[in-house]
């Protein structure tokens, strides 16, 4: 609330809650402007709904033009939705491989962290296409002036102390941020590869609707000469950090991206040095394993699937019994074709294995899962469960 005091403009602020009487607990004063549980309720409940709230506030222009503003809460944590926008359930809060708040050594878990945070992302990009599409529906877009951008990115990767800390080996992955600007009249757009800022994003909005600003920002229009920056310094928790122009740092990350998923495609993602089985059928008289036997989480989850419906648990997770000895590569399969190939893992005392199932290769109703370890020669031996 002392915030918003400080930062909203003038007009914005008569219905927030006194901070005059008090040094603490604004939150209880909160009456109809209750931003804290908003937000809240974005982070504890579903942020897909103030996104679809703005879809279906967007209408035609009346006497002054109007001002539309979303906060998302996407791709932020929890990682839990599809491209599609549907959800899958989560049996677990902790994503494995990782060590709060950072991530292990185990590559093969971080980039299993990395196909789902990218899954998110291709939500956010959806849903970003769902609100452009209502702004021309509306009749908005040809006038509107569109700013999207995020706040901060994530790091993900091996070995990583913190994954929002900005130190110099991780500031590719969270200074390099998304930032769109589609100005009235221009419907196109281009790639300029300029060093931008946040603090552009006020002076370029001012310039484009005409406004006149009463403080000297920072930042400027991106619409107007390029700014003079060979480098951009940010505050790390230890340091000052320099992020520099040429974009290596960021190339680094998209690198690394491309190593875990070719063409930057999630589902791609296969352990190294594995055969890419996906899609085959595995033969019915594929030999078992005597050794092992698998336990599926909540394999009610699969015995009723609705695969229009909101919810398609496509996360499938689960446990090794027997002797399992060193992290072996498994080939999942769903309804008779091999939907995944995955790793197993072992962390306190416990193997287990995780892997992301296309929403295209459940069926609605029963669905029925096979799991075989690959052998180093290449060969299948079947898991019971």
């Amino acid at each position: 609330m002392v915030a918003g005091h400080v930062l909203l403009p003038e007009g914005l602020t008569t219905d927030l809650p006194t901070i005059a009487a008090s040094w603490g607990d604004f939150e209880a004063a909160i009456t109809d402007f209750d931003v804290v549980t908003v937000f809240r309720e974005q982070l504890d409940g579903d942020p897909r709904k103030p996104i679809q709230t703005l879809i279906d506030d967007f209408g035609p222009i009346g006497a002054k033009p109007p001002l539309y503003f979303l906060h998302a809460v996407v791709p932020h944590h929890p990682w839990q939705f599809l491209p599609t926008g549907q959800r899958y359930l989560l049996d677990e809060e902790r994503n494995p491989g990782s060590v709060s708040p950072g991530w292990g050594d185990d590559e093969w878990l971080v980039s299993q962290g990395m196909q789902r945070h990218l899954l998110q992302v291709q939500y956010a990009d959806t849903a970003f296409g769902e609100i452009v599409n209502s702004i021309k529906a509306a009749g908005l877009y040809e006038k509107a002036l569109v700013v999207v951008v995020a706040d901060h990115g994530v790091t993900v990767r091996p070995g990583v102390a913190h994954h929002r800390q900005i130190e110099d080996d991780t500031v590719g992955s969270i200074a390099a941020i998304p930032l769109f600007i589609k100005a009235p009249g221009h419907p196109g757009g281009l790639i300029d590869d300029r060093r931008a800022e946040t603090i552009d994003i006020v002076p370029t909005i001012a310039d484009v609707v005409g406004a006149s600003l009463s403080w000297t920002p920072d930042g400027s229009s991106l619409f107007g000469p390029e700014p003079a920056r060979s480098e951009t310094v940010t505050v790390g928790p230890n340091s000052k950090v320099t992020f520099g122009t040429s974009g290596t740092e960021k190339l680094a990350v998209a690198a690394q991206i491309e190593s875990w998923m070719p063409a930057g495609d999630p589902w791609a993602l296969i352990p190294p040095g594995a055969p890419d089985l996906r899609g085959q059928v595995p033969d019915p008289a594929t030999p078992v394993s005597d050794s092992l036997r698998i336990l599926i989480t909540r394999p009610a989850w699969y015995l009723t699937v609705d695969t229009s419906s909101d919810v398609v648990p496509a996360r499938v997770t689960g446990r090794l019994l027997g002797t399992v000895g060193d992290n072996f590569v498994m080939a999942v399969s769903i309804n008779g074709k091999i939907g995944a190939m995955t790793r197993t893992y072992v962390e306190e005392g416990i193997a287990g294995f995780q892997a992301m199932i296309p929403p295209e290769l459940f069926i609605d109703g029963v669905n029925t899962f096979e799991f075989f370890k690959v052998t180093e020669s290449g060969d299948l031996l079947r898991i019971e469960q």
